[in-house]
């Protein structure tokens, strides 16, 4: 298993993906707050329901971007772990940038 294997310091893989498996489902109960409150219905429960998804989705990317490097591939192909790396970054970038805009625009930053 993972656990024997050192990640960030003295945080193991394991622990790490403990945590993003936690942040995920934070994200997806945002999701479900989006969906149960229309914005017509309810505008504040969907903006939260939208901030929570968001924020924890970014901090999920994060996660994975931490563990990216650690995993072993499944076909053992050594490249594939740095092309992997390069697209999580991308997404974390970009996420980065949308709640960025997201902020500046609905006045919140």
């Amino acid at each position: 298993t993972n656990t024997a294997k050192k990640g960030c310091g003295n945080i193991t893989i394991h622990v790490i993906n403990i945590i993003g498996y936690c942040v995920s489902y934070i994200s997806g109960l945002g999701m479900f707050l989006v969906g149960s409150y229309t914005f017509s219905d309810s505008m504040t429960g969907h903006i939260l329901g939208a901030d929570v998804a968001f924020l924890f989705a970014i901090l999920y990317f994060m996660l994975q971007t931490i563990l990216s490097p650690f995993v072993e591939p499944k076909f053992r192909i050594k490249w594939i772990r740095w092309v992997i790396l390069c697209i999580r970054i991308g997404m974390l970038v970009f996420s980065l940038v949308m709640l960025v805009l997201y902020l500046f625009i609905s006045g919140g930053g």
